[in-house]
């Protein structure tokens, strides 16, 4: 074939040149993955050049700034997905509190009531009509009433914390990105770091995960409440509802054990870890019981040790690091922390990868 003669279409796209089978990803470009940040290769030499002679753990080192970039990368996903999750859990919670607030008192029976007290009071005033007593006086609410409006306020209450915890969390992921400019770049991996910790050592993940639950229960509530209150009035479709809740919170329940049972399910939600672990709790239980005393021993001894700790420790801040505490900006406060720290403990510089050195160095 003559090298100026066009090969024939054939259907199938062209194939790429020699190196691009490789610029992929799960089959994504490596382009859009650079901008998730995630297995997104960099020019390292191009973008941080390289340090001076002797300057390679300087405060403004090359490695702080490629951490830096790295966790704002990785920063940026996890918060967004979470700033997903709260806005839907904001938006719901509204939605489903102005929904239980419809469910209000009977005001024709109100009505009737005032109705009863203005004719009495005309009959005081020397009327011949004689006036039964006030149907108010011998009223008892029915044990349906009783529990209907039981449910509808706790699902009430419930979905009101969901979205009171959904706000506070706003505003931790807030200052967990507030940013630190007049400091090094060493200082500012320090502090992202120590605030990262402080996300995963007080839980923050976990009350986001088990936000959605309280969402959940509530409106289990509220369908239990709902089904008492059509049976009372005696409507054929109460039967529906019921059935039509029982069985979608018995899919709900089925689809949070799946997972446990088969690992490769994908119905995997932040509370089927939690129950994973709540059957790990049950399992050593069920060892504490079987292998004797000699071991509830231990873990008591354990217990006691650890709450001497931690008692000591809580004291010990009490008392010098809150009265002594004269740093009102918080940027400061953990700036002065990091500082604190960084004078306890020493620094092992001698060997090993730059990686490895980071990793030492942000344990301060």
């Amino acid at each position: 074939m003559d090298s100026s003669e066009k090969p024939s279409h054939t259907g199938d796209p062209p194939h790429p040149p020699a190196g691009e089978t490789r610029g992929t990803f799960f089959g994504l470009n490596r382009n859009q993955l650079h901008s998730w940040g995630v297995g997104a290769p960099r020019d390292y030499k191009a973008r941080y050049p390289p340090d001076p002679r002797g300057k390679g753990m300087s405060s403004n080192a090359r490695i702080w700034s490629i951490y830096l970039d790295e966790a704002a990368d990785f920063d940026a996903n996890m918060l967004a997905e979470w700033r997903d999750t709260i806005d839907v859990l904001l938006v719901f919670a509204g939605l489903f509190s102005a929904v239980l607030t419809t469910f209000v008192p009977d005001y024709n029976e109100v009505s009737m009531l005032l109705l009863f007290e203005i004719l009495k009071a005309t009959a005081s005033n020397g009327s011949q009509i004689t006036i039964a007593s006030s149907p108010t006086a011998f009223f008892s609410p029915s044990l349906s009433d009783e529990w209907m409006n039981s449910l509808w306020f706790v699902s009430l209450t419930l979905s009101l914390i969901t979205a009171l915890v959904a706000v506070l969390v706003k505003q931790w992921i807030h200052q967990y990105v507030a940013i630190v400019s007049d400091s090094s770049a060493r200082d500012r991996a320090r502090i992202r770091h120590m605030r990262y910790t402080g996300l995963q050592t007080w839980r923050v993940p976990m009350i986001i995960g088990l936000l959605p639950v309280l969402l959940h229960v509530s409106l289990a509530l509220f369908f239990a409440g709902l089904t008492i209150f059509l049976f009372s009035l005696g409507m054929k479709v109460a039967w529906l509802v019921s059935i039509i809740g029982a069985a979608t919170y018995t899919a709900y329940v089925i689809a949070l054990i799946l997972p446990l049972i088969h690992p490769y399910c994908p119905y995997q939600v932040p509370l089927t870890l939690y129950i994973y672990r709540l059957y790990q709790y049950i399992h050593r239980l069920h060892q504490l019981l079987q292998y004797g005393n000699s071991y509830l021993i231990r873990r008591v001894g354990y217990c006691i040790r650890f709450m001497r700790h931690y008692t000591h420790v809580f004291v010990r801040y009490c008392r010098c690091d809150l009265d002594e505490d004269e740093h009102y900006r918080w940027l400061e406060r953990e700036r002065q922390k990091r500082q604190e720290q960084q004078t306890r403990e020493a620094i092992c510089c001698d060997g090993g990868s730059a990686i490895a050195t980071m990793a030492a160095l942000l344990q301060l």
